[in-house]
C-alpha cells in the first residue's frame, strides 16, 4: 500500500499531511520530505484511536507531537566527567524530562514543572540549572556514557524540589 492510499484511509492527503507537519514543527520541507516515513505510524494510530472521535488532523498532530525528531525542544551541551553530552528537554507523557546523549540517559521530572508559573516563563533557565546540577552529580560519581546514571536526591530549582527518575 503506498503513502497516498494509507493517508486516504484516514482522510488525509499528502498536502494536508504536509500542512499539519509544517504547522507542528515549522519545517515544511522536512514535512514534505518525510511524509512517507510517517504514513504507517499515522495509519496504525488512526486504527487504534478510530473509536475515540479524534479527527484525522488531530490523530496526525498527536503522532508528530509525540515524535522526538519533530519536536524542537530546549537543548544544550555540557561536559560531565570529561565527556561532552548534548542534552534536550523531552516530553514524558503529560510530564517533562531531560535526555543526555551519547548514552540515551533519560529522566522524567516530577512534579510536573508546568505547575510552577515561574517555569512557564523560564524554561531555558530551568533546564540549564537542571543540567548543571546533574553535571555536579555526574562529576562526583564519575559517570560515563556506559554507566547507569542515578540522581538519588531531588534537585531544587527555583525553590521547588524536583525528582529526576531514570526512564528505563
Amino acid at each position: 500500500m503506498n503513502t497516498s492510499t494509507k493517508l486516504k484511509i484516514i482522510g488525509l492527503s499528502i498536502l494536508t499531511l504536509t500542512a499539519v507537519l509544517g504547522s507542528t514543527n515549522k519545517n515544511v520541507s522536512y514535512a514534505a520530505k518525510n511524509s512517507s516515513d510517517y504514513s504507517d505510524k499515522l495509519l496504525n494510530e488512526y486504527l487504534k484511536t478510530k473509536t475515540s472521535n479524534l479527527s484525522a488532523k488531530d490523530t496526525c498532530q498527536n503522532v508528530f507531537l509525540n515524535d522526538k525528531k519533530l519536536r524542537k525542544g530546549i537543548s544544550g551541551t555540557i561536559v560531565i566527567n570529561g565527556i561532552t553530552y548534548k542534552w534536550i528537554e523531552t516530553s514524558a507523557g503529560r510530564n517533562r524530562g531531560i535526555t543526555f546523549n551519547p548514552g540515551q540517559h533519560a529522566f522524567t521530572i516530577s512534579p510536573n514543572p508546568h505547575q510552577d508559573p515561574w517555569y512557564n516563563k523560564n524554561q531555558v533557565k530551568f533546564y540549564n540549572t537542571a543540567a548543571t546540577e546533574i553535571k555536579s552529580i555526574g562529576d562526583l560519581h564519575r559517570w560515563t556514557k556506559e554507566t547507569r546514571w542515578a540522581i538519588p536526591q531531588p534537585i531544587i530549582i527555583h525553590g521547588v524540589p524536583y525528582k529526576f527518575s531514570i526512564n528505563e
